[in-house]
């Protein structure tokens, strides 16, 4: 059994997000998914001040903490033509021609323009830094590597100003008009920043000192004791 305790995070950007102390909760989302997910030969521990009975320690650093957020942006009335539902009032007789370039008598609908404001945002959230895993016996850094998360969102949607009533809308507009209008709130992009962030650096401990084949050489540690 190979037994790995963890470091606080440093965050020397001092940014946080939400409210959440980021590199809090990448240590506990870290300890948390190697207990739950973890290879069956590692045991995380408590730190303690002289790191006994601990093989490897696992710190990290972030160094970029960056939320990119540029605000709603408006088109103002765009126009597009519509169609005039079925309806007595708003039909006529005309003709139409098929694809053989035959004609045939059908009833129309009137068209008419609508106007309608488009509305767009984006929102993204970087966070970077690295992960070290030190054996504590020969005090070598064994695991280090850089992490980078970049989490984004993105909404496009529109509002009708003319009356839609008795209108056909091409499908397009319609799409926009039914959209969801609000961006993913800062402390869910944050929450999927870390999740991929936890993901890498519990693959990255389960293949370096996780299995069993990756055990340290019994015999080549017995000089740093």
């Amino acid at each position: 059994m190979v037994r790995i305790a963890f470091k606080q995070f440093y965050n020397p950007t001092r940014r946080n997000i939400a409210g959440m102390s980021v590199g809090d909760f990448i240590y506990d989302e870290i300890i948390s998914a190697l207990n739950k997910n973890g290879s069956r030969f590692l045991q995380v521990v408590e730190a303690n001040e002289n790191n006994r009975d601990v093989d490897y320690i696992i710190s990290g650093k972030l160094t970029q903490v960056n939320l990119s957020h540029q605000g709603l942006k408006e088109k103002r009335m765009r126009e597009v033509m519509a169609y005039y539902l079925y309806n007595y009032n708003y039909n006529y007789n005309c003709e139409r021609e098929d694809r053989q370039g035959n004609r045939y008598s059908d009833i129309c609908s009137k068209e008419t323009y609508v106007r309608y404001d488009e509305y767009w945002d984006d929102i993204s959230l970087t966070l970077s830094g690295s992960i070290k895993v030190t054996h504590v016996a020969s005090r070598e850094n064994v695991v280090l590597f850089n992490v980078r998360s970049t989490t984004s969102d993105s909404i496009r949607y529109a509002d009708m100003i003319s009356q839609r009533n008795n209108l056909e809308l091409f499908q397009e507009l319609v799409d926009l008009l039914n959209r969801r209008r609000y961006l993913l709130s800062n402390e869910e992009l944050v929450t999927s920043a870390i999740f991929k962030i936890t993901k890498a650096v519990v693959n990255e401990i389960s293949s370096n000192i996780g299995s069993d084949l990756n055990f340290p050489d019994p015999v080549k540690m017995k000089r740093y004791h």
